[in-house]
């Protein structure tokens, strides 16, 4: 299975804006469903990025292989090794995620396992998007995973986009104005913690 991450083009560069700095940002959705509320909230964040920036979704988190010590420290497979250099590559992390069982999806924790062993996650900025509130257990356990593993995660760039239940596109999020503005919110965090 390939792990490329998928490039938004044009649609992540077209909103006018100053361009501070130019950002790579990468969004990783929790869900491995195709169509999720969770990819839709990302690639509204990308129809809404500002001008210089770069937003792509990284690949399904279910192309990797169980986590094992063992294997990693014999070598790193071509699919691990892909992952941990998306993560060194982009300057921003955002992650958005759904809750089953009162905590994180196994298919995003077996993922984040896989970057316990490098570097590429230390003092990254990552911005957490709650797709379906309350979905509070998986937050906290997110932000805790993320935490002792030295990511940085910017409380003023976490939002919550109510999406639960809707047929809402990227589109609709991108065009309604509470759920647009909290993006903005989350754009100017994000900006703010890339700054040199």
């Amino acid at each position: 299975m390939s792990f490329e991450p998928r490039d938004y083009g044009e649609a992540s560069r077209k909103t006018p804006g100053p361009v501070a700095t130019r950002v790579n940002v990468l969004t990783i959705s929790g869900s491995v469903r195709l169509a999720s509320s969770n990819a839709r909230a990302l690639d509204a964040i990308a129809l809404l990025a500002p001008a210089g920036w770069t937003v792509r979704r990284g690949p399904s988190v279910d192309a990797l292989p169980f986590f094992n010590p063992d294997v990693e420290a014999r070598a790193l497979q071509d699919s691990a090794r892909a992952w941990r250099a998306s993560i060194a590559a982009c300057d921003a992390l955002v992650i958005s995620t759904p809750e089953y069982a009162h905590g994180l999806p196994g298919a995003l924790k077996n993922a984040l396992d896989w970057l316990v062993g490098g570097i590429e996650i230390i003092r990254k900025p990552i911005a957490l998007v709650n797709a379906t509130p309350p979905a509070d257990y998986a937050q906290a356990q997110l932000r805790e995973t993320l935490r002792v593993m030295g990511g940085d995660v910017i409380d003023e760039a976490c939002i919550e986009l109510p999406m639960r239940g809707t047929p809402m596109s990227a589109e609709d999020v991108a065009r309604d104005a509470a759920m647009a503005e909290a993006i903005q919110r989350m754009v100017d965090a994000i900006r703010q913690s890339t700054r040199t």
